[in-house]
């Protein structure tokens, strides 16, 4: 990952750098498809303490909020405890950035913010406008995370038609975060099948 790590160094790059950068980083050099500018993203999270899968998805239930004026507003709490233990204590949020090295700075700036805070990585990066990206060890642990979100979606947009979400305390999150009983569902959550 060297090579496209360093380029979220750089303050700026063209279009055409990162095009350059990019493709002199291919796996196989021959391939002619060029490879995503999500890539930077991808790399710098594939890098994290107990993060081997990324799953980048644009779910239209989840998109539909993230799409609003107030989607902050919406994610800004937790309303039931299986999505503490699927979800993780809290996602990253990053307002809309540019695809590419934008982007990616923004989720490694976010991301090493919930690092300090927590003392681990996120599960989930909520990204305003664009999607969801999921953390994981295991496949199975990234494509519960995904559907949870979708869940939480939509539970969230029928909080709005009886007044909005009642949103668990601070507290309460803390709690369900930490129960050895939630830790244990967790891990079978997430187990292989």
């Amino acid at each position: 990952f060297e090579p496209v790590l360093e380029m979220l160094t750089y303050e700026h790059l063209s279009d055409e750098e990162i095009e350059k950068c990019l493709n002199e980083a291919k796996a196989d050099p021959s391939c002619k498809y060029k490879p995503s500018v999500e890539t930077m993203f991808h790399a710098f999270l594939l890098c994290l303490p107990n993060v081997k899968f990324v799953g980048h998805t644009h779910p239209v239930a989840l998109n539909s909020i993230l799409c609003s004026v107030r989607s902050r507003e919406a994610f800004s709490g937790h309303m039931f405890p299986e999505a503490i233990v699927c979800c993780g204590i809290e996602p990253v949020y990053i307002e809309y950035a540019d695809p590419g090295l934008e982007l990616a700075k923004a989720i490694q700036r976010g991301v090493n913010e919930h690092l300090e805070k927590y003392g681990e990585p996120p599960k989930s990066i909520l990204l305003e406008n664009h999607g969801l990206i999921a953390l994981g060890s295991t496949p199975k642990e990234v494509e519960t995370i995904t559907i949870m979100w979708v869940k939480i979606a939509k539970i969230l947009l029928g909080t709005y038609i009886l007044g909005g979400p009642r949103f668990l305390s601070e507290e309460q999150v803390k709690r369900i975060y930490t129960r050895p009983d939630e830790k244990y569902r967790q891990k079978l959550i997430f187990e292989k099948e």
